[in-house]
């Protein structure tokens, strides 16, 4: 691709098939505690801020624990899946090895914390393509701010011009948009709502890592 220097990654949705892991720690969870997730949970707990939800699991097992508690548990578990659960979608690694040998600098922009990304490179192997990584907690802001994506740009010492950043969320896609990235989406049948809109708004779609290899690697 011409101009094209850098590729920044999203990771949940994007190169991790990871976003049903969080049912999981919500499954875990619950199981530590002898009883069964209830129905409606997940979805109740996605329309809550994390104090909140923690708030409301607290009811639901009898205020056992604190909010506090509850939330140093759900880190627990979540640390622990990611570093030994998640695995990549179909297609990253051999995406990456073909940027890394076309000479593309890569770095990582993702909602994890270190402690949650780091591990689960490490894990899948592909830690090793990555001198970068930045994230939102560091940056101070979400992804409604383009900061998590022009720090990793500017730690690859390269203009949001010559990058092209990796996204599954419309959010992530409209903000690396309108800071001069080029955008490309992948699918994520967690954003499948949101699917018609993100192909609108990125600068190339992809249903799967496996086509932007395809494709990408032939612009």
């Amino acid at each position: 691709m011409a101009g094209i220097k850098g590729a920044i990654f999203d990771l949940d949705g994007t190169l991790f098939d990871s976003m049903g892991i969080w049912d999981d720690v919500d499954r875990a969870f619950f199981h530590l505690h002898g009883r069964e997730m209830p129905p409606g949970y997940v979805d109740a707990l996605n329309a809550m801020s994390f104090s909140e939800g923690a708030e409301y699991t607290r009811a639901l097992i009898g205020y056992e624990l604190t909010a506090d508690e509850i939330i140093a548990e759900w880190h627990g578990l979540s640390v622990k899946l990611y570093a030994e659960d998640v695995r990549l979608k179909p297609g990253a690694e051999e995406l990456l090895g073909r940027f890394s040998e076309s000479g593309i600098s890569m770095a990582i922009a993702t909602d994890l914390d270190e402690e949650l990304a780091l591990p689960a490179l490490r894990n899948n192997g592909i830690d090793r393509f990555f001198p970068v990584v930045s994230t939102t907690k560091a940056a101070g802001k979400d992804k409604r701010s383009p900061d998590v994506y022009l720090n990793a740009a500017r730690a690859l010492g390269l203009r949001p011009e010559e990058c092209l950043v990796f996204e599954d969320i419309l959010k992530g896609i409209r903000t690396a948009t309108a800071a001069g990235f080029l955008t490309a989406a992948i699918y994520d049948s967690s954003s499948d709502k949101d699917w018609n809109d993100i192909v609108k708004v990125s600068d190339m779609s992809f249903r799967t890592l496996q086509e932007a290899l395809l494709i990408v690697l032939d612009c």
